[in-house]
């Protein structure tokens, strides 16, 4: 039902854009990434929608953080958080760039000591009337 629910949730796919570097969280970093702007805010409400689905499926326990779209560049152990922070203030910001989102994937991270996996667990169009594709 939910797979319906998000196929065709736009008319049309997200234009977003970059925005400048960040570390992530604020308070003891460990994640080097790039802002992503969504000038429309749909972005955010397609956040807003897949979470409260999931919530209330029992599959996901909503963040009560503010939604904050970006894409993670690089990722540090705790000690080595100084270094993220430096890392950020050297890159400049990135050139224009307007891109558009047409899917979605769900995707669950696995984090260990040897490193990030992703795991793509399903993709879904935000346009048309696709159908819900698997990994």
């Amino acid at each position: 039902t939910e797979n319906r629910t998000l196929a065709g949730f736009l008319a049309e796919g997200v234009t977003l854009r970059l925005a400048s570097p960040l570390t992530l969280p604020p308070r003891r970093p460990r994640v080097l990434a790039v802002g992503v702007e969504d000038p429309s805010g749909a972005l955010t409400r397609l956040q807003a929608r897949v979470a409260g689905a999931l919530a209330s499926a029992g599959w996901y326990q909503a963040e009560h953080r503010r939604f904050l779209a970006h894409i993670t560049v690089a990722r540090a152990r705790a000690r080595r958080g100084t270094r993220i922070v430096t890392a950020a203030g050297a890159i400049d910001p990135p050139a224009p760039l307007v891109f558009s989102a047409e899917a979605v994937a769900l995707v669950r991270s696995h984090l260990s000591s040897e490193g990030s996996r992703y795991e793509r667990l399903a993709g879904f169009p935000l346009s048309g009337t696709g159908e819900a594709h698997g990994p």
